[in-house]
């Protein structure tokens, strides 16, 4: 079916689309231009859009070139091409079948004419089927222009064919041949000229275009984005493997041919002088450069495909062994998979001569319309050289792999011993022949792919510490030095060294299995470290990022350097990882070994001549040598290194240090300490510690000699000052890090005095800088640095009273110092202000940790009156609500460890004297007054409730029980009961006294319960006057407190049915506007999943709360913030585990299974619609969960509620019903695992779909 005249209404023929585009891009009214943009878009999606498109589309191709600029602009075809672009992802259901072929057929003929227009081309040409599509006429005089005009809208077809490819993969098999056919003045075989000879010659047009077309259809298979059938999309990954070859072969062909011209073209260059020749000359060369860039391109999209085994096949292969049939030969005959490999070997040499050569810079290929977007050569080379390796490696790893299975098998087909179990006569095993032959064949292949997996990896190992050795080691120095002469600028030098540090990281991480082996004897492995050794130490010695560890007085150093310095130590630190992990597993299996007392020489001749075929294809998994230990011994040197050369580049820059912390500056710092974190893993945390220890110490005396040195020669103090606190900082932070790993402070206790010292020189300081604000960011810097020391070091202090004193008096000295104002102007002064406030924030978490974890041993009396009165000091003073806080939980935490009960209750009093003191004084204000309630709440939960929860009035702690239910129920709860009365209107403060509340009735415990008559009068009452969302979350933790206590049940029922209605009936009226109200939605459900689980009989009789609560999760499901929309489905679940009638939940299942029954499918119909909302990955997952359970419990029924709810998503994301009932299988099938993978992936459709919609 051909697209003949466009049948679109008048609103939308060729005149409207037209005038829209022009109004769209012309006119200077925004009002006028933003609707022709509705207009557009609307358009856009409509099935007119298709034909119309098209149709316009091939007119102006056919149209002589004077004639085209009045019918269509180069915005309009732009915006055509991308139309269809566009609804081949999202509208191909749109399309008849038999419309697809001719569809293929016009966009190959749109980029023949846009790459070679025809002027007085036939009309009816468009018309001709995709398989039969010819070469395209010859070029008309303007040629050039139009290829440089419509360059995107090229793009955008292109793309375009290749999704068609994708869609339309059942049907047609062969787009490869079909695109080479189409375009065989491109091809090597043709006859003519080289192509790039100049910048106007066609083939070299027509040669990138194919190579763009190639590069498409490769990236374009993999994109979810198209949402193509995913049975469709399987078989196109099939057809594409098929003509893997064949375009393997194009490639080589094209390389040749555009290798042999470059030599050509350098060589007239040469020969030639100075004019417009030689100009064209050096024009063509870099045109010609441009289409080997493209072929770099095309070859690493290609590569995934010419894997010589890959996971369908050899999952296939596993089947036919299973069932005792020969293997199936995937790259045909031995002949074949020589000459591929031969293949891949040349592209991997090309590869490695490109990255060895200087960069192109393609000065004159910015006029070739079809290099525009090429990536650079280098980096091209150095992801086909990573891809070849990744795929070899995987595809052996596949075989070994099968080897093993097969072994297995052959080892259980052996004949039966005498009085073994017989299977059943329906049972007929494979013969052992079968077994023997396909074990022969696949040690066969397996040896194969070992050698060339060798042969691969001797070579980039021999390049990188030959050829490219010389290029990196230039690009590692700084720039104003000699060597830096390599290239023309430093930006190149970069460029190289970022994308040799990928290539050598990269080599590094497949040679891993040679490194834990051979790396203390093999020198070309040494050399490989050694030089990622270099890459990691390039931020320093290059002076990316000027750590300032040379000299006192050296300049100032403001360039950012940072995300240059990550980006070239990003590769080189995830190899660092790998290796650290292999060499750790390795150590692990030989000390595993050492304890069974086994030794690596024993084992059948079998083991052994696995271990010589693992070993020569540097297989990690396979035994280890006798001289691994030795190895692994070595690897822990360079990783001690790399550990101090982590320490050295830890040191903050000046820069950093004179203001607050930068994005790429910290993401900086946090790949060294993970790279920290790595070497530690090797080397031990103990080990680690003590290299960092011994780092500090190094410059602890480095520095005190240097304060004797200068002192004669008088220089800036503050200067000095500056970077010894610099210095220090870094030091303290790569120690503090390893102290937080699982380390054994009895190795490192007697090392602990130079960290303590260090600690104690820093915060033994209590002024801060007063004129100078870049050192007070250092002096805060250091400062927060010493106090994460501090909290880490929390083992060695927590039982040594003495120490945990001493650490926490320099706590409190910080806290309490309060800096007078300096002088300057108020954004000085305030970014001062925020700098000290930081450093108080993290001293009282530190006082808050150290409080929390010190043993009631070490709190001696004088300890914790200083600490009380610490509190109390805060309090006074009006000192930061953070810092206040974190002080009053660790002190209340203190005060829960007190055994003795005068002590605790006077400790109790303290801390409570000046909250409720606050309360009586304060009426109006409501920051105090929440701040009051929020004291006191901590105090009850962290000082009162640890107690209380294991304490009754007959235990022998009850005494203590008694006196604080007497204390709350005669002082606090008429306190917060005035402020419930007098301020029922204020959210916050309703808010915090019900809080508080809570942990007053969980201290007191049945000590409240006379008083709950009156709380719960109370909350009804305010509840009438204004819905809070607390008034439900105090119901919620009534119900867990006395729920099961009959003689509050009626009460608490009532409580139930009132809020809930008013709730429920709030949420409904917010309709889609859920989100307004997402904390009532939160407390609403949260409170009925409460009474559910504590109160299930009063539940059971209150069936139209749970009936409303159903009707009303319609709309509560689309809530996105995360709290909500985990209560809402955790109601949902809930509701469906009382339909179980394997497990029934008594009286819920009587009372309620009709009512979830009738309201649940309405229910799943919502949570498909949902997932066209594009709701965050956390719903996504709720969904998955709720459509488990519902499968779980109703079994047949919800087969036929899922297949419903997958009728209400649109075409564009289920266009067939194969995919429908594949899709149902999946979701209806929970025990095979798919369920997750199935609704990640219709989620992703859905949200590509509805964001298409929402543009």
């Amino acid at each position: 079916m051909a697209f003949h005249q466009s049948s679109a209404s008048p609103e939308g023929g060729q005149g409207d689309v037209v005038q829209m585009l022009e109004t769209l891009y012309c006119s200077a009214d925004p009002h006028a231009r933003r609707q022709a943009d509705i207009w557009l878009r609307h358009w856009q999606k409509s099935s007119e859009a298709w034909a119309l498109s098209m149709e316009m589309l091939l007119q102006y191709a056919q149209t002589p070139a004077p004639a085209q600029s009045p019918v269509l602009s180069d915005e309009a075809v732009y915006f055509l091409s991308q139309t269809l672009r566009t609804k081949t992802m999202f509208d191909f259901h749109q399309l008849p079948a038999a419309s697809h072929e001719v569809l293929c057929s016009q966009v190959i003929r749109l980029l023949q004419s846009f790459t070679a227009p025809a002027p007085h081309a036939d009309a009816s040409a468009a018309d001709t089927p995709a398989s039969t599509a010819g070469p395209p006429p010859a070029a008309g005089p303007s040629a050039n222009a139009q290829r440089d005009r419509h360059r995107a809208a090229v793009t955008q077809l292109s793309l375009c064919l290749a999704d068609l490819a994708l869609q339309t993969a059942d049907k047609w098999e062969t787009p490869v041949q079909v695109i080479l056919q189409a375009f065989p003045l491109a091809l090597p075989s043709a006859a003519g000229g080289a192509p790039g000879l100049q910048p106007g010659d066609t083939r070299g047009h027509t040669t990138a275009l194919l190579l763009l077309l190639l590069r498409h259809l490769a990236e374009e298979s993999t994109s979810r984005r198209v949402m193509a059938d995913e049975t469709v999309r399987r078989q196109h990954l099939a057809n594409m493997a098929k003509a893997a070859s064949t375009v393997m072969q194009t490639l080589l062909d094209l390389r040749q041919r555009v290798r042999d011209t470059k030599q050509s073209l350098e060589t007239k260059s040469l020969q030639s002088s100075e004019g417009e020749a030689r100009a064209a000359l050096l024009a063509a060369i870099a045109i010609n450069d441009s289409l080997l860039r493209a072929i770099l391109s095309c070859w690493r999209v290609w590569l995934p495909f010419l894997q010589p085994l890959t996971a369908g096949e050899g999952d296939e292969a596993a089947r036919q062994d299973s069932a005792g049939l020969s293997l199936h030969r995937e790259l045909g005959d031995a002949t074949r998979a020589r000459e591929q490999q031969a293949s891949l070997a040349l592209v991997f040499s090309d590869c490695l001569e490109v990255l060895a050569s200087p960069r192109q810079t393609p000065a004159s290929a910015a006029s070739y319309p079809s290099s525009s977007g090429d990536e650079d050569a280098h980096e091209a080379a150095a992801s086909c050289v990573l891809r070849l390796l990744k795929s070899v490696t995987s595809a052996t790893q596949e075989l070994r792999s099968r080897l093993l299975r097969l072994q297995k098998e052959v080892a259980q087909a052996q004949p039966e011993q005498p009085g073994a179990p017989t299977l059943s006569s329906a049972f007929s095993p494979p013969a052992p022949e079968v077994f023997a032959h396909a074990l022969r064949e696949t040690e066969t292949r397996l040896k194969t792919a070992e050698a060339f997996e060798l042969q691969l990896l001797q070579e980039i190992l021999a390049r990188c510490v030959g050829p490219l050795r010389g290029r990196l080691l230039a690009a590692l120095q700084r720039s104003e030095d000699e060597a830096s002469g390599a290239f023309e600028d430093d930006f190149e030098a970069m460029q190289t060294l970022t994308t040799l540090a990928r290539v050598y990281a990269g080599v590094g991480i497949f040679l891993i299995p040679a490194l834990v082996r051979r790396s203390h004897k093999d020198a070309q492995l040494q050399e490989l470290v050694h030089l990622l050794m270099k890459i990691s130490e390039s931020p320093r010695t290059r002076g990316m990022v000027s750590h300032g560890l040379e000299a006192t007085d050296a300049g100032a150093d403001d360039e950012e350097g940072e995300e240059e310095a990550l980006l070239v130590i990003e590769e080189p630190m995830r190899f660092w990882m790998k290796l650290a992990e292999a060499a750790h597993r390795a150590e692990t299996a030989l000390a595993a070994c050492a304890v069974r007392g086994e030794t690596k020489g024993d084992g059948a001749g079998g083991a052994s001549q696995k271990a010589s075929l693992t070993d020569r294809a540097l297989d990690a998994e396979g035994p280890l040598p006798e001289d691994a230990r030795q190895s692994i011994d070595a690897l822990k040197e360079v990783y001690t290194h790399l550990l101090r050369e982590c320490l050295l580049q830890l040191t903050m820059p000046k820069r950093v240090a004179d203001s607050a912390l930068s994005g790429d500056y910290d993401a900086y710092r946090r790949a060294l300490l993970d790279c920290v974190e790595d070497c530690a893993l090797l080397l031990s945390a103990e080990r680690g510690s003590l290299v960092a220890i011994d780092h500090l110490q190094q410059l602890r005396q480095r520095q005190e000699a240097e304060l004797q040195r200068m002192s004669s020669l008088s220089p800036s103090a503050a200067e000095l000052q500056q970077r010894q606190e610099r210095l220090l900082e870094g030091a303290l932070v790569g120690l503090a890090k390893l102290c937080s790993l699982d380390t054994d402070f009895a190795v490192l206790k007697q090392h602990l005095q130079a960290p303590l010292g260090a600690v104690s020189e820093v915060l033994g300081t209590e002024t801060f800088p007063a004129h100078s604000l870049p050192l007070l960011h250092t002096t805060v810097f250091a400062r927060i640095a010493a106090i994460d020391l501090l909290k880490q070091l929390l083992v060695p202090l927590v039982d040594d009273a003495a120490s945990l004193q001493q650490a926490l008096q320099m706590l409190v000295r910080q806290l309490l110092t309060q800096p007078k104002a300096a002088a300057g102007g108020d954004r000085a002064e305030d970014e001062r202000q925020a700098m000290i406030q930081n450093l108080h924030v993290n001293a009282a978490r530190a006082v808050r940790q150290l409080c929390i974890a010190a043993n009631a041993s070490a709190l001696h009396p004088p300890l914790v009156n200083e600490l009380v009165n610490l509190t109390i000091a805060l309090a006074n003073v009006n000192a930061d609500e953070d810092v206040h806080m974190f002080v009053l939980e660790g002190v209340s935490a203190v005060a829960s460890k007190m055994e003795d009960t005068a002590t605790f209750l006077s400790v109790l009093e303290a801390l409570c004297k000046p909250a409720i003191a606050g309360l009586q004084q304060s009426e109006t204000n409501e920051a105090a007054i929440c701040q009051h309630l929020d004291c006191l709440a901590v105090i009850l939960r962290d000082a009162v409730c640890p107690g209380a929860s294991a304490q009754s009035a007959a235990s022998p702690g009850g005494e203590r029980h008694l006196r604080v239910a007497a204390f709350i129920t005669s002082s606090l709860w008429p306190l917060l009961r005035a402020q419930l009365e007098k301020l029922p209107s204020h959210q916050r403060i309703v808010e915090k006294s019900l809080r508080c509340l809570k942990h007053a009735v969980r201290c007191a415990g049945d000590g409240f319960k006379p008083l709950l008559p009156d709380f719960l009068a109370l909350l009804e009452k305010n509840a009438q006057l204004c819905l809070h969302c607390t008034y439900l979350y105090a119901a919620e933790w009534l119900a867990m407190q006395f729920g099961k206590d009959e003689q509050y049940q009626q009460a608490l029922m009532h409580l139930f049915r009132q809020l809930s209605t008013h709730a429920l009936k709030a949420i409904q009226e917010q309709g889609p506007n859920v989100d307004a109200c997402c904390d009532l939605v939160e407390d609403c459900y949260g409170m009925v999943n409460r009474y559910i689980r504590y109160c299930p009989l009063l539940v059971s009789l209150s069936p139209s709360t749970i009936q409303q609560a159903l009707v009303a999760a319609r709309s509560a499901m689309y809530v996105q913030q995360r709290e909500a929309a985990q209560v809402v489905f955790i109601f949902l679940d809930s509701c469906a585990f009382v339909c179980d009638e394997q497990r029934p939940v008594e009286p819920l299942s009587n009372a309620l299974v009709s009512i979830v029954v009738e309201h649940l499918p309405p229910l799943v119909d919502e949570a498909f619609r949902l997932l066209m909302e594009a709701p965050p990955s956390y719903v996504v997952g709720l969904i998955e969960g709720f459509l488990i359970t519902v499968v779980q419990v109703f079994r047949h029924r919800a087969e036929q509620w899922i297949a419903r709810g997958l009728s209400v998503l649109p075409p564009a994301v289920l266009p067939s019903e194969a995919m429908k009932t594949e899709l149902l299988a999946k979701l209806c099938r929970p025990e095979t695992g798919g369920v997750s993978e199935a609704v990640e992936g219709l989620a992703y459709r859905c949200e590509q779909v509805c964001l298409r919609n929402r543009a």
